[in-house]
């Protein structure tokens, strides 16, 4: 081979390009990863909510079972229902007062209290007793409600009384058992 400058050039101009590529990536590649990684992430996290909104509710529908068969227990034993602790002056024992339905734990039918998962005053549960002929109902009855869910739909229920109060519209989930 014959050595010239220009190939003495071409050989340098290789070697530099090589040492540039050893040194690492470029910023429009960096830019480029950077912007996916980003994306992926906030795909993920809109999800992960998504699905603890789900699960908070799926727990919401379960905590309410729990409680309506512990007042059951509770009416089957002592042949009336639980009374409810008005803390809020409206007569609905709330489960973000602190003392939500209490005499169920206290007289063994539940370990502990039940609350809602965020247990504000937008995320609880309600319970209210009405004696006979309260609300033009014909019987003693219990409203035991959640008064919103995050992500399902509002379930509504049966809470109501020929010509009276329509607790469907207070709750997205709500019962009324009677004796």
């Amino acid at each position: 081979m014959i050595w010239n400058s220009s190939t003495e050039n071409s050989r340098s101009a290789r070697a530099r390009a090589k040492q540039q590529s050893e040194r690492g990536f470029s910023l429009i590649e960096l830019l480029v990863v950077m912007s996916i990684v980003g994306l992926m992430s906030s795909v993920i996290l809109v999800n992960l909510t998504k699905s603890t909104r789900k699960s908070r509710d799926a727990r919401r529908k379960n905590d309410i079972a729990q409680l309506q068969k512990a007042i059951q227990l509770y009416f089957d034993d002592k042949r009336v229902f639980p009374p409810n602790a008005d803390n809020d002056g409206a007569g609905w024992d709330e489960s973000n007062d602190g003392s939500f339905l209490d005499t169920l734990v206290s007289s063994g039918y539940l370990k502990q209290q039940i609350v809602d998962p965020r247990n504000t005053a937008t995320y609880s549960y309600s319970y209210q007793l009405y004696n006979q002929g309260s609300t033009n109902c014909t019987s003693t009855f219990y409203i035991l409600g959640v008064r919103k869910f995050e992500n399902d739909p509002a379930l509504g229920g049966n809470a109501q009384c020929p010509g009276g109060q329509d607790w469907d519209t207070l709750f997205d989930y709500v019962m009324q058992i009677s004796e």
